[in-house]
């Protein structure tokens, strides 16, 4: 079976930083994109305060959508983010 390919935006945020580190607990999910206006181009796993994930904060949504294939994005931007 494959694996769920997920991105998270609003990764650097205290939320977004649990939800990186719930997806990357699961076996059915792989964590394949972050995304924030904050911490760009920092290794999310350091960020999160578990193993590197060789995964670095990226600022542009579409791009990562379209380079990552991603199967699901979930959102923990604030909602001034997402008016941007």
């Amino acid at each position: 079976m494959e694996r769920i390919r997920v991105v998270v935006s609003g990764a650097f945020g205290r939320m977004g930083r649990e939800v990186v580190k719930a997806v990357v607990a699961q076996d059915d999910m792989v964590l394949v994109g972050v995304v924030d206006k904050v911490g760009v181009g920092e290794e999310i796993g350091q960020v999160c305060g578990i193993k590197p994930l060789g995964l670095r904060i990226r600022e542009d949504l579409a791009a990562v959508l379209q380079e990552s294939r991603a199967d699901v994005m979930v959102d923990f931007t604030t909602p001034l983010a997402v008016m941007e």
